[in-house]
């Protein structure tokens, strides 16, 4: 947190609340890095932006470049369906058609992005070798925040990330309600 706020402090980030789409300060230069994963790809491409003559994309080093792999954070998404469905057997059958490689290759190369299924043939080189150097062994996945925090933990953190981008001061007291909350929880869990 302190080193999230002298980053603040430094005028690094944008302004809390700003309704821009970070793709267009980028575009317009107020910005030099997004950090997004790859279906940020669309929002660049949409806005006339060539990706390895306008921008690019890179890995953020670990913190302490001792560690003996890169840290990676990855988010997970269910494809869910109705229990009650008009009808619940046409509703998994198109969701097994829509996890093949056959169906996720024109969804995802038709948005510029990759797909969760590893056997679909990425058509951006870059997606590809993106998505290649995410797989390999010099990696360690952790699962994102917003997906490993019990629901009650990430609604503090959240609230009170909020409270430190707008008042940077504040991170101390931002940290000590996500421990007592954190503390709460898992003495009953």
């Amino acid at each position: 947190m302190e080193r999230w706020k002298t980053m603040i402090d430094a005028g690094w980030f944008s302004k809390p609340g700003d309704k821009a789409d970070p793709a267009d300060h980028f575009k317009s230069g107020d910005a030099a890095m997004v950090i997004n994963g790859t279906w940020f790809n669309t929002s660049m491409t949409q806005r006339g932006l060539k990706q390895g003559e306008d921008y690019g994309f890179f890995f953020v080093p670990n913190v302490d470049p001792a560690l003996p792999k890169r840290s990676l954070v990855f988010e997970s998404g269910p494809l869910c369906s109705l229990r009650k469905a008009p009808d619940a057997a046409a509703s998994t059958k198109y969701l097994k058609w829509w996890i093949t490689p056959a169906a996720q290759e024109k969804w995802a190369n038709a948005r510029g992005d990759v797909s969760g299924n590893p056997k679909v043939k990425v058509a951006d080189p870059e997606l590809d070798k993106v998505t290649k150097e995410a797989a390999s062994g010099g990696n360690r996945l952790v699962l994102r925040y917003f997906e490993a925090a019990p629901a009650p933990v990430l609604t503090e953190a959240l609230s009170g990330f909020d409270k430190f981008l707008n008042k940077p001061e504040t991170y101390m007291d931002v940290l000590k309600g996500i421990q007592k909350v954190n503390e709460d929880y898992w003495k009953s869990h």
